[in-house]
Order: structure tokens, then sequence, then C-alpha cells
């Protein structure tokens, strides 16, 4: 890469992943105008101009290779001291997640553009992971524990978020009890992880119901 084309993809979210796209899959991304505005709205989160983001989008648009797998690697090539927390209604998926967030780091592209992220020694588990910087990703399940855990910082710059993608499942969303739940998780375990109180919270997901976890927040339920 050219320095020219590394300092884009710093600077900018959608070249980041349309560059990362090419190198890891061997193939151009088939762009369309939702991805634009997702970065866009990212980037602000980033910059410190929001702090409670939700993208409802439809199943099957690339969201959370964009909004979960290429955001957490690039803001933390930007700020390698951030704390990550990404749920998602399955702990397997949200490992997933969390693994293909440090493969993705671990490619000689993403070491073009950000060649100062080491990883630590001891960062061999698939939900946890460590920069030698100080920074973390763990991830978790909708009913799983977070005790102990962390995301943010208490500066004033960005330092991770928490990052929740598709918070029900599917099978379950019509279930009053079982959105309950998710809704009940959110508002008493998944807020208090926050490191301040200006920590960013961002939910991805399709929506399933007009009283699931995007319902209940733009509601004003919370």
């Amino acid at each position: 890469m050219t320095p020219e084309q590394i300092a884009d993809c710093r600077s900018d979210l959608l070249t980041f992943t349309r560059t990362m796209f090419k190198a890891r899959k061997g193939i151009d991304l088939k762009e369309n105008w939702h991805q634009e505005a997702i970065c866009n709205a990212l980037e602000r989160v980033v910059i410190g101009e929001c702090k409670r983001l939700i993208i409802n989008i439809p199943p099957r648009s690339g969201k959370t290779e964009l909004a979960v797998i290429n955001f957490m690697a690039w803001a933390t090539g930007l700020f390698p001291n951030s704390h990550w927390i990404h749920a998602s209604y399955s702990k397997r998926l949200a490992t997933n997640n969390a693994f293909n967030v440090r493969e993705l780091m671990r490619h000689e592209a993403y070491a073009q553009i950000f060649p100062w992220i080491k990883f630590r020694q001891d960062s061999a588990a698939k939900d946890e992971f460590h920069t030698e910087q100080g920074g973390v990703v763990y991830a978790t399940g909708a009913d799983g524990s977070i005790t102990g855990r962390g995301a943010g910082g208490m500066s004033n710059r960005f330092q991770g978020a928490i990052v929740i993608d598709d918070p029900h499942k599917p099978g379950e969303a019509s279930s009053d009890v079982m959105r309950g739940n998710v809704i009940d998780w959110f508002s008493t375990t998944m807020e208090s992880r926050k490191n301040s109180p200006t920590t960013p919270i961002i939910i991805i997901k399709q929506r399933l119901h007009e009283n699931d976890l995007s319902g209940f927040l733009l509601a004003g339920g919370n």
C-alpha cells in the first residue's frame, strides 16, 4: 500500500473495510449506500459526537462484517488501549465475532495500516484478547456473566465501547418473557459495564418485534 492509501484507511472506516475485505477474501466489497451511512454513524461515535447508537437493518446486509468486525479492528488500531465488550444473543456468535476481529488484526494488510498494534502473548482465548497497549476485547452472550469486565475509559477521548449485535434470538422474539429477559439483561447488566457515563453503547440488529430492545429504547423505556 502507498502512504496515501494507508492514510485513507486510517481516516475512513469504509475505505478500511473495503481494503481489508479485498485483502482477506480476494474479492471486491459489493457496495451499497447503507454501508456509507453506517460508517458515518460509527465514525461519529469515535470522534465523540454520538454516545448512544442504534442501527436497525435487515438480515444479510453485512452488518456484522462492517459494524462489528471491521469497526472494532479499525477503532482499536486508532486507539490501541480501547476496552470493548461485545455481546450477542449467543455466546458462540459473539465469540466467533471476537475471534474474527483478532484474525483481521493479524492480517499483513492490517499490519501495514496499524503497525504499532501488538498482541499480548497470553491472548489465546477465542472470546478475549489483549493488546500490548492495554486494550481488550471480551465477548459474551445475552445470558452470560461479565462480572469484573468494563468497556470504555475515563479519558475524554474514545477508549472503546459496548457493542451489541442481535441481542434477540429470532425464534424467541415473539415471546413476551424472552424479550423481557433481554431488556432486563441490557438494563441491569450491560449498562452497568460502562467504565464511565460517556462510554458509547452501540446496538446493531434486525427488528423482530415492535417491543424488542430497539423498540423499548426508542420509545423512551430506558
